[in-house]
C-alpha cells in the first residue's frame, strides 16, 4: 500500500511539474510590477497575480507558476493556480538532490498526505489532512521503513490521544496518552498572566496524562511513569532574537506518585516519589 501511494504521489509530481514549466515566464521588470509578494504560509497568503524571485527566473504570472526559496535549509517549491497555493509543495535540500518533503494545496488548504523523507529516500513520517484539518494520526518511520511511533491527534495536527513508539523491530518501546491543557486558574500574578495569554504565550498544550510505560527491547517493562491531568507552570526566557528577551510561562507535565525502574530482568532497581509537581524522593533499591 504504501509503495502504491508513493507511486501515485510521483506521478503526480510529474504532472505538476510539467505544468509548472508551461506556464512559468521570466520577468526582468517593466510595466508589470511586484503587486504582491507571496508570504511563506500559503494558508494565511493573499491572492497572487504577478510575483518574482531577485533572480528574476522565476515567476508567478497572472497568478499561475510557482515560487521557490531557501529556508532553514531548504530549497521550498510552492505551486500557485488563479493566485492561490493550489498543487504540490515539495521540498528539495539545498543542492537539489534530495526530497525532504512533499505535500499538496487545494485553493491555499492542506489536501491529502504529507510526507517526509529519510536521506536513504525512505518515509520518514506521514500525516493526511482535509481543507487543512489533519484526518489522520501521524506516523513516523525508521530509516528501514519499519513503525517508529504512532501519535493520535486531533483536527489541528495536536497530540490529544495515545501514543505508541516502537524499536526497530516492531516490540514496543513507549506508550501512554497525550491531552490538551489550557492553564486558566494559576495562584501567579493575575497581570502578567493575562499580558502573557493575550499575546499567545499561553495556548493549550498536549502533555503526557495519566500512565505511561517503557520498555526494554526483550519486551519487559523499565519503566513506570505516572502524570497528572494538570498545568504545571514554569517561567522561561524569550531568545529568539538577539539582544530581546521576555518572560514567558510555560506549561510542563506534571509527574506524580511513585514512579518504579526496572532492570531487564523484570526487577525493581529504583522508585522516585513525586508529589505537586515536584521530585520528593528517590530511592536506590
Amino acid at each position: 500500500m504504501k509503495q502504491i501511494l508513493i507511486v501515485l504521489i510521483f506521478s503526480l509530481l510529474s504532472i505538476v511539474y510539467t505544468f509548472g514549466q508551461d506556464i512559468i515566464r521570466p520577468h526582468y521588470g517593466g510595466s508589470e510590477s511586484l503587486e504582491s509578494y507571496p508570504q511563506t504560509n500559503c494558508e494565511k497568503a493573499s491572492k497572487i497575480k504577478n510575483a518574482w524571485l531577485p533572480n528574476g527566473q522565476q515567476i508567478i504570472y497572472d497568478g499561475n507558476g510557482y515560487r521557490e526559496y531557501e529556508m532553514w535549509g531548504n530549497i521550498r517549491r510552492y505551486y500557485y493556480r488563479n493566485g492561490d497555493c493550489d498543487g504540490l509543495v515539495v521540498f528539495f535540500d539545498t543542492t537539489k538532490t534530495k526530497m525532504n518533503e512533499l505535500g499538496f494545496y487545494y485553493k491555499n488548504k492542506k489536501e491529502g498526505p504529507w510526507i517526509t523523507f529519510h536521506d536513504n529516500g525512505q518515509i520518514s513520517s506521514i500525516i493526511t489532512y482535509k481543507n487543512s484539518k489533519a484526518i489522520s494520526d501521524y506516523r513516523t518511520y525508521y530509516e528501514n521503513a519499519s513503525l517508529k511511533s504512532r501519535t493520535i491527534i486531533d483536527s489541528n495536527g495536536v497530540a490529544n490521544g495515545s501514543y505508541t513508539e516502537y524499536f526497530d523491530n516492531n516490540i514496543i518501546k513507549v506508550n501512554g496518552k497525550f491531552d490538551l491543557i489550557l492553564c486558566d486558574n494559576f495562584n501567579i500574578d493575575s497581570s502578567e498572566f493575562e499580558f502573557q495569554k493575550s499575546i499567545g504565550r499561553i495556548t493549550r498544550k498536549s502533555i503526557p496524562v495519566g500512565y505511561w510505560k517503557e520498555y526494554y527491547q526483550n519486551g519487559n517493562i523499565k519503566k513506570e511513569m505516572y502524570y497528572l491531568n494538570k498545568c504545571n507552570l514554569t517561567i522561561g526566557t524569550d531568545t529568539i532574537r538577539e539582544g530581546v528577551s521576555s518572560v514567558y510561562l510555560i506549561t510542563n507535565a506534571c509527574p506524580d506518585g511513585e514512579w518504579k525502574e526496572y532492570d531487564e530482568n523484570g526487577i525493581l532497581i529504583k522508585t522516585i516519589v513525586y508529589r505537586d509537581c515536584e521530585m520528593v524522593e528517590e530511592k536506590e533499591l
